[in-house]
């Protein structure tokens, strides 16, 4: 966070070789910004603030099950959604510090952790895809990506179309009535083509449809102009 020196506008004509004990620096106010830099939320985004153990990080959580305090316990977890640990197959205290951290860094509302890019990707579109949605690609998008809507989400129903890519007025020539989800990478995997992502958003907007980057190349140096910040709502990293 940037500081700013200590001002007190109370004091009208300060001694030049005596400092007024009203502008300590002790004193003053600590500065404050808007939006955490970068860096804090790299630190501290998606902490709790004061940890459940009172540690100064977050204590790594070595465990499959979860116990109950009791039976009536089980039952409020059931009836009342209770957001807890339950079993290791359902998450993770750890895997939701890091779910929150990187929706924080991609401006993101929330994020969902899988075991791989492609789990990430067929996640996505098994969720937002159904039978007679039609689906369009930049045809540099990963190949298994690719594939995976063109072999095997074809078998239900979904319609998957391939477009040169950066050739955004082809890909609006695509769209149509049935179109639910407008695919691209930046850069893309393995051709390293870099895409426009404002003008990938706004065609989206534009015309209604969601848009999903799919970054498998992202370097760090990139995490300021990426994310659902800039304007793509759906993002995929690997």
């Amino acid at each position: 966070m940037k500081s700013e020196p200590a001002t007190n506008s109370s004091t009208a004509n300060p001694s030049p070789t005596t400092p007024s004990p009203a502008t300590s620096t002790h004193d003053a106010p600590l500065p404050t910004t808007s939006q955490p830099s970068w860096g804090t939320l790299s630190v501290h985004g998606g902490e709790q603030r004061i940890k459940p153990t009172f540690s100064l990080t977050d204590p790594i959580v070595c465990t499959s099950t979860y116990n109950f305090e009791n039976t009536q316990a089980v039952i409020d977890f059931i009836q009342n959604d209770e957001d807890r640990g339950e079993y290791g197959r359902y998450g993770n205290p750890n895997d939701k510090t890091v779910e929150r951290k990187l929706a924080a860094l991609e401006g993101a509302e929330d994020c969902v952790l899988y075991a791989s890019g492609m789990a990430a990707l067929v996640g996505l579109m098994m969720t937002r895809l159904s039978s007679g949605d039609e689906v369009i690609f930049f045809d540099e998008c990963y190949h298994r990506s690719r594939e995976f809507c063109a072999k095997h989400l074809s078998r239900f129903g979904v319609v998957t179309h391939q477009v040169k890519t950066g050739d955004f007025a082809a890909m609006e020539r695509a769209i149509n009535s049935k179109t639910r989800l407008l695919v691209s990478e930046s850069p893309t995997n393995p051709h390293l083509s870099v895409i426009d992502l404002d003008a990938f958003a706004a065609l989206g907007r534009r015309r209604g449809v969601e848009t999903l980057i799919d970054e498998a190349m992202r370097i760090a140096s990139d995490l300021e102009a990426a994310g659902v910040a800039s304007g793509p709502p759906q993002v995929s990293v690997s």
